[in-house]
């Protein structure tokens, strides 16, 4: 039965405990007349009231539950500037609003921005409430009188002190700033990003935030004493309190630095804390976004996203049984309940409300407090009635996996056909509606910029345009140079808007490091939106004159690095092919020697044999080779244009040259890493003790501090040393970077040449063309690891047993770079072999390890095991292994 007693049964959850309510005996009908229409997904109305004005406007703001005198008041204020508080049934009408529930209302000149309350009165326990309006603060105190009999009771507010703002005022956070005891700070957010802190009755500091532009949703974390403040940048920013005095006075904005950031990428409509004096083991941030719904943690650190497929108006969130609930209304008048990211109840409301609260009425945890942004205030709850109808079971058939396996496989080719006919159409219609031409200047000019070359005079620099002649308007324009390390741009973006005539972007190139030279390929990026929103992009490579970077040297008879080409057209004299070098000066035994002019780079010489069709390079540097044999690759391939040219290598990989510079380079990252996480210790320790230093400088007395001070000096040269070596030690790995990209530029070129299957070749030049970036949580090994153990089991493996093993494959941090090692050697071993096993095969570069030219002979060519290449090869975790055999 519905009825039990003179009771009505309410919907009851671990959420919203609402317990059963009176029913006197005459209401019975009505009453009964309730629980015919109660719908399983409607909210129940158990008090409510409107404003007496039609002109009040009220925001999310403009409504706290707070303990005034030791039980909840609902307090309200009104873009008019009226102050109302309410204490739900306080008069004798036990069915809805009366009279006696509204205790005072205040009218004020100024509009309500907010109101809040905490212990904001030296030498007092009590809550006071605080008013904010735009160029005032005011915190008063409510007294309520019980009165006698029948009589009711007598409230009033009473205006203890106020503060004059300098700067309008949009919001403000109230908490134990700096960690103080029993007692309240208050910080209001101005206009301008001018915070503005008040020590009780006292005003504190000002300190203005950097780069603000607009105010939005403003919360204080009690742990970690943290302001987290969100704008228009769509990011959320936590400053420290202790920053934030620190900050005081400082003319530059600049100068204030956020303890972290975080990205959320739409605007913040509401945020709310949940600090850690509730009980809680760690205080949380829910942000709720435009689409989303974000949970962080003190320390900036994402617990949970959820999209959300409506649009949000209002959230309340607490912490019930260790998990994070949150109430958010949507725009359709719905409530939605979610535990983390699962939607636990969802209920209609007759009514938009713009502000959410929770709060306890006659006794009863968790009623929903609802406003209107009309001022229509209610309290509600969830109710319910049981469902007689039951789901029947569902009759499910077994699949047919090989089925499903084929119907997938058609799709991802029907897609794969798809894809590839849009983008050859989207390609073919670029081309037309925007003509690119790159021009590289003649003639090098001098460099005026400063740079951090040691052992250059007459430095130079090249000049790179990018004519643009559009067909159609272009909203937006951009153009991005990319180059190699040493080498730099002074311009690498320009953006450009509105384009409907002829533009041209001009890119300065020049050396500004002493490493080594890998490469002088440019690579210009052109990226377009057109008047009708259509994003495209165009890519352009070329090569850069060799005299920007290096200069002729004398030829070198021994080196312990030499690599060896055979061309099948004849030798083109040394003079020829670098005229642009050898102009001015004789080739004697046509022979010439090439040197970057980076002091860290090796002298390259390239001797041309006399009786056969090949070129040696040589060098005492294994990486300095990289720049020669580009340009020797392509200059041969521009004097032979008209005619059919193979270039080819023989013999072996380099290996062991590879093995040793990755060696270097895994190492120098570990250093690395272990420098900064001993950095990261001794900063936790120094603010230990500037903690300790403090305390026992509150204590006045002087000979207690002399320990702690040897503490934080010895710790303060701790810091200084490690950074110093950190410094060191960041310089030397990017030099090891550049050596280790130097290789890769070296093998790619050897595997753009080898005789291999062309998804295997871009397996193997995808490997070598990721970045070298250090990062903190992924490095360039780790990727490898995955590939090469990928390659080993997939298009190399052995046996089918080996290939069946991939679906096996989980990504590891690498701890070991032998293992890594032995990878690399055995892929390239299993190329050489699959090249003894193929035989005969047209191949188109070949290059060697030899000691005389003479003696080198020519070994079959490489062939290819042909297989299916993976979609990806970052990352060899089970889902994508499972699309790589669907593929198969």
């Amino acid at each position: 039965t519905l009825w039990h007693g003179n009771t009505i049964p309410y919907f009851r959850t671990n959420l919203f405990t609402v317990k059963p309510l009176p029913c006197p005996r005459a209401s019975l009908k009505a009453s009964t007349s309730l629980l015919k229409v109660m719908s399983l997904f409607k909210i129940r109305e158990l008090w409510a009231t409107h404003c007496e004005s039609e002109d009040e406007v009220f925001d999310q703001n403009s409504m706290i539950v707070t303990k005034l005198d030791n039980s909840e008041f609902i307090v309200t204020g009104s873009h008019s500037g009226v102050l109302r508080i309410f204490k739900p049934f306080n008069g004798s009408n036990e069915s809805g609003f009366s009279a006696a529930d509204l205790l005072v209302e205040k009218r004020y000149e100024q509009p309500i921005l907010q109101i809040g309350s905490g212990q904001l009165v030296s030498g007092s326990h009590q809550l006071q409430l605080a008013v904010l309006q735009p160029r005032l603060l005011t915190v008063c105190n409510v007294n309520v009188k019980q009165g006698l009999a029948e009589q009711g009771t007598e409230s009033n507010i009473e205006e203890l002190y106020e503060h004059k703002l300098h700067q309008p005022a949009v919001s403000f956070v109230i908490g134990p700033f700096g960690g103080v005891q029993n007692r309240d700070f208050i910080c209001v957010q101005c206009i301008d990003g001018t915070l503005c802190f008040f020590e009780q009755e006292s005003e504190g500091f000002l300190c203005s935030l950097s780069d603000f532009l607009l105010p939005g949703p403003f919360a204080y974390v009690k742990e970690g004493d943290l302001f987290v403040t969100s704008g228009a940048k769509w990011m959320l920013e936590a400053y420290r309190f202790k920053h934030l005095s620190e900050a005081e006075g400082k003319k530059k904005k600049t100068s204030l630095i956020p303890s972290w950031c975080y990205n959320l990428g739409e605007y913040v409509l509401d945020m709310q804390t949940l600090d850690e004096d509730t009980g809680n083991k760690e205080s949380w941030i829910s942000v709720l976004g435009e689409r989303n719904l974000f949970c962080l943690n003190s320390k900036g650190k994402l617990k949970f996203m959820k999209r959300l497929e409506y649009t949000p108006v209002a959230l309340c969130a607490f912490i019930c049984n260790d998990q994070i609930v949150s109430l958010v209304m949507s725009d359709t008048d719905t409530l939605f309940v979610y535990h983390n990211t699962t939607l636990k109840w969802s209920a209609k409301l007759h009514f938009s409300p713009i502000c959410l609260r929770r709060a306890c009425v006659r006794n009863l945890q968790g009623v929903l407090i609802f406003l209107s942004e009309e001022g229509r205030l209610e309290a509600c709850y969830l109710g319910t009635e049981p469902s007689l109808f039951v789901a029947p079971p569902l009759t499910l058939e077994e699949e047919d996996f090989a089925k499903l396996e084929e119907e997938l496989k058609n799709v991802q080719q029907l897609m794969k056909n798809s894809h590839g006919n849009c983008l050859k159409m989207s390609n073919t219609n670029a081309d037309k509606e925007l003509g690119v031409d790159i021009r590289v200047a003649p003639n090098l000019s001098s460099c005026p910029f400063q740079t951090s070359m040691d052992i250059v005079d007459d430095l130079q620099m090249c000049e790179v345009f990018a004519d643009l002649s559009p067909q159609i308007p272009f909203e937006e324009v951009q153009i991005t140079t990319v180059v190699e390390t040493p080498l730099t741009v002074d311009n690498p973006v320009t953006f450009l808007t509105n384009i409907n005539e002829k533009s041209s972007s001009l890119a300065r190139i020049y050396l500004n490091t002493n490493h080594e030279v890998p490469s002088l390929r440019l690579m210009i990026v052109i990226t377009t939106v057109s008047s009708v929103g259509i994003p495209r992009a165009c890519v352009k490579t070329l090569l850069m004159p060799i005299k920007l970077v290096a200069k002729l040297d004398e030829a070198q008879k021994e080196a312990e690095h030499k690599l060896t080409l055979t061309v099948s057209q004849d030798v083109v004299p040394l003079s020829t092919l670098f005229s642009d070098l050898t102009s001015t000066t004789e080739v004697p035994n046509n022979t010439i020697g090439i040197r970057s002019l980076t002091p860290k780079s090796k002298t390259v010489t390239v001797v041309p044999a006399k009786s056969t069709q090949r070129y040696r390079l040589q060098a005492d540097s294994f990486a300095s080779i990289s720049l020669v044999l580009e340009q020797m690759v392509y200059r041969l391939q521009a004097h032979y244009k008209s005619k059919d040219l193979e270039i080819s290598y023989v013999v072996s990989y380099p290996i062991n040259e590879l093995l040793s510079h990755l060696q270097e380079h895994f190492e120098m990252q570990k250093e690395v890493s272990r420098l900064q996480e001993k950095l990261n210790q001794f900063n936790t320790q120094f603010r230990l003790f500037e903690k300790r230093f403090v305390e026992k400088l509150k204590m006045k007395n002087l000979s207690s501090l002399s320990n702690v001070d040897i503490l934080l000096t010895n710790t303060y040269h701790e810091i200084l040393a490690t950074i110093e070596a950190l410094e060191d030690k960041k310089e030397k790995l990017v030099d090891v970077q550049v050596r280790l990209i130097c290789c890769f530029c070296i093998f790619k070129q050897l595997i753009s040449a080898a005789d291999v299957d062309e998804k295997l070749k871009a397996m193997l030049l995808s490997l070598f063309n990721g970045s070298l970036e250090f990062l903190q949580h992924q490095i360039w090994e780790e990727t490898a690891d995955s590939v090469t153990s990928y390659l080993l089991k997939t298009v190399l493996s052995k046996s089918e047993k080996d290939y069946l093993k991939v679906s096996q494959a989980a990504f590891q941090d690498l701890k070991d770079i032998n293992a890594l090692k032995r990878q690399f050697t055995q892929v390239f071993e299993r190329l050489a072999r699959g090249k003894l096993q193929s035989g005969s095969g047209d191949t188109s570069m070949e290059i060697t390890e030899e000691k005389q030219l003479d003696e080198i002979e020519e070994m079959p060519q490489l062939g290819s095991q042909i297989s299916e290449k993976h979609t990806r090869l970052l990352s060899a975790r089970t889902r994508s292994v499972n699309h790589t055999l669907t593929a198969l």
